[in-house]
């Protein structure tokens, strides 16, 4: 446990370091001693490392995971790393704690979305084609996919989809 905790006590204080409240408390650190020392790069380095370390020794210690959330969440968007972080290594979030990781993601991530109305709008009023909708998919198979008005027409989109379905 104080080997986690140790983890979880540096993580926090290269985040807090790197991400400080206030931005102009950056060009009055002391670059001589202490995380100042450390060139940024490679203290980016030492935070996505630690933070690996931190969930690889933490997938069974759902408090302290959650304890470590919560400090995400008080430096709110200050600290999107730690939330693309915890989007990319999912699993290794315990169970009990990935509320938590959830609402650390949408703290982060919320802004970049459009509007509910925008979205309802865009995607639905105007219409959208198939290029367009192979632009909002995610990963390399994004045009494996059916659209509504395509289901059950001859389209190669929906016969990718049809022959997926039968696959599994």
């Amino acid at each position: 446990m104080a080997m986690k905790q140790a983890i979880a006590d540096w993580l926090t204080a290269i985040e807090t370091h790197r991400y400080p409240e206030d931005v102009r408390d950056i060009l009055t650190r002391d670059y001589q001693k202490g995380w100042g020392a450390i060139s940024d790069d490679e203290l980016q380095e030492v935070e996505r490392s630690l933070r690996l370390q931190f969930f690889l020794s933490t997938n069974s210690d759902p408090e302290l995971q959650q304890a470590y959330f919560e400090h995400l969440l008080e430096m709110a968007e200050r600290i999107r790393d730690g939330a693309a972080f915890i989007a990319e290594y999912a699993p290794l979030i315990h169970g009990a704690a990935i509320h938590k990781a959830v609402d650390v993601c949408i703290e982060a991530f919320l802004d970049e979305l459009p509007e509910d109305e925008e979205r309802h709008r865009g995607l639905f009023g105007r219409g959208r084609g198939v290029r367009d909708w192979n632009e909002l998919s995610l990963g390399e198979g994004g045009v494996d996919f059916s659209l509504p008005h395509l289901q059950g027409s001859h389209s190669k989109h929906s016969f990718k989809l049809h022959r997926r379905k039968r696959s599994d």
